[in-house]
């Protein structure tokens, strides 16, 4: 969101900003169980759209503080609206499709109640139970007054056109990312592996560990992220560095100097800004074959591997390892593919059409 207004106020577009935060403290939880219907946020909503009379909305991410009351204000000042949706919460209350450590859809062809009595929503009965009250509600909100549904990637399209969303409300706006500018060491010369995410069960972090440690390459790996599993992870794997988490700028510079990008997910991700960011340094990447993360790499940028299978993390660190001329293709593979779909330039040129086509549309 940060990324698309940036982009659109250097090219010369007018925008006007309104965020609504989950509080960090006790008023979350109000907040939580107002997530139906907050009518403070669709008052503040209304009195932004009155004074300052848009063209057209996007909307990134109600929950659970705007609420669909956010969308119903959009609605009623009659301003066209598009409305991404980065992840899968309109059809499944964890909004990643995904449970017990591997991919679910029995909401997506089934009653969202599914996910109230597996507790999807943080392992709680209640708390999913008003997520489901908060999901229904945006849902029949947004397909009443939302114009046009933006999705990262075609099989998140597929997905919600299963749900029930109309195919022709759709269109596919992957995400972009900014340059880093050149390599700082080309790829094949480094002996650096990054692991960038949350140490959590769904990035798949505690397998690939297991895989890193039975390859016994000699390359480095750097794990930057903190999560759940950070404490058991560091205490079972201690020649391993842990950095924690760091700042962008850190990132990039070891992105700029890595030979390899693993992501592990053990679950469909919806389209990771890590990924293209590795993209965009040239990183050749190893990666679970999810079909959101096949779609967005190129064959030649990228091993795409059985995420639950052991054996084959194995080979493929041990070849990242010695394949020195499949690194260097990759490297620039991963390049070329981040320039051509997912640079700044591609990313204004598909959100001007959409805001075009959606304020033509409601203009007749």
């Amino acid at each position: 969101m940060d990324a698309e207004r940036e982009l659109l106020a250097r090219a010369g577009y007018e925008i006007v900003a309104c965020d609504v935060e989950n509080a960090p403290d006790l008023r979350a939880g109000v907040q939580f169980a107002a997530s139906s219907w907050n009518f403070a946020s669709g008052r503040r909503v209304r009195d932004l759209l009155d004074r300052e009379q848009p063209d057209v909305a996007h909307i990134h991410n109600t929950w659970f503080a705007g609420s669909p009351s956010v969308i119903g204000a959009i609605g009623r000042a009659g301003v066209p609206s598009i409305m991404t949706l980065h992840n899968y919460r309109l059809t499944c209350i964890a909004a990643t499709l995904s449970r017990d450590g591997r991919p679910c859809d029995l909401c997506v062809h089934g009653s969202g109640w599914n996910g109230v009595r597996h507790r999807c929503y943080r392992d709680d009965l209640a708390s999913s139970a008003i997520a489901l009250a908060g999901t229904n509600s945006t849902r029949a909100t947004a397909l009443r007054h939302v114009s046009t549904f933006a999705v990262l990637t075609e099989f998140a399209r597929e997905v919600y056109v299963e749900a029930g969303f109309d195919p022709e409300r759709l269109i596919v706006l992957p995400n972009f990312t900014e340059d880093p500018g050149p390599r700082n060491l080309p790829a094949e010369k480094s002996e650096t592996v990054l692991f960038i995410g949350r140490l959590s069960p769904e990035k798949g972090i505690d397998r690939f560990l297991d895989a890193w440690e039975k390859s016994g390459t000699g390359l480095r790996l750097l794990v930057i992220g903190e999560g759940p599993l950070g404490a058991v992870l560091r205490r079972r794997h201690p020649d391993i560095s842990f950095t924690g988490h760091l700042q962008p700028d850190e990132v990039r510079q070891l992105l700029l100097e890595a030979r390899c990008l693993a992501l592990p997910s053990t679950s469909y991700e919806g389209q990771s800004l890590v990924l293209l960011e590795a993209m965009a340094a040239g990183v050749p990447i190893i990666a679970s074959d999810w079909p959101p993360i096949a779609e967005t790499l190129s064959s030649s940028a990228a091993m795409l591997i059985d995420a639950h299978d052991v054996d084959a993390w194995v080979s493929a660190i041990r070849r990242v390892a010695t394949d020195d001329g499949l690194i260097s293709s990759a490297s620039r593979a991963s390049r070329d593919r981040w320039a051509g779909r997912h640079s700044p330039r591609a990313g204004l040129e598909r959100l001007r059409d959409a805001y075009k086509s959606i304020v033509e549309r409601a203009h007749g």
